[in-house]
């Protein structure tokens, strides 16, 4: 029989972490806790995060820059606590979350992406037309100021198994 033992490192508590270098998008994941991500005027991403991370990172940060993109848990990283995001306007953004609840506000258009199992998504963005992509498995859908158009510049996808989702355009 053979035995491999892999090296984790584990990060318990808060940290906050600033990616000043520029990147093309932002991906986050938990598999518990609760997301919230906003889009504001800035350079780089602020990151905080209370809770835990389970990594294969030195550091056990649960952060990697990969090709420009940010990744924040996830794909060999188990991260659970709350997490709070910011990113620079126009930034397309992706979460994932096992259970829990994201909140994510975009205050310029951009692409989004949010997959939760169980839980509540509430998103609001710009008002306008989006590519729309809304797949809820059970549990209730509401949506305003938003329309969709397979001919708009931005996609918002979001695909919850059973919950609430709230899309707001404002």
């Amino acid at each position: 029989m053979n035995v491999v033992l892999a090296l984790v490192a584990c990060a318990v508590g808060e940290r906050t972490m600033v990616v000043e270098e520029p990147v093309s998008a932002v991906f986050v994941a938990l598999s518990s806790g609760e997301i919230s991500v906003i889009s504001v005027e800035r350079e780089g991403v602020f990151l905080d995060h209370e809770g835990w991370c389970l990594s294969e990172d030195e550091g056990g940060t649960g952060l990697e820059i990969v090709d420009g993109e940010l990744f924040f848990g996830g794909e060999g990283r188990d991260c659970g606590g709350e997490l709070y995001v910011e990113v620079p306007l126009g930034t397309p953004v992706a979460v994932a979350l096992d259970r829990g609840e994201v909140d994510v506000e975009l205050r310029a258009p951009a692409d989004l992406s949010v997959c939760a199992a169980a839980g509540e998504v509430s998103v609001v963005v710009p008002a306008g037309e989006y590519v729309l992509d809304l797949d809820l498995g059970a549990g209730e859908l509401w949506t305003s100021g938003i329309e969709g158009s397979e001919r708009a510049e931005h996609r918002i996808g979001i695909s919850l198994a059973a919950g609430e989702v709230s899309l707001l355009g404002i």
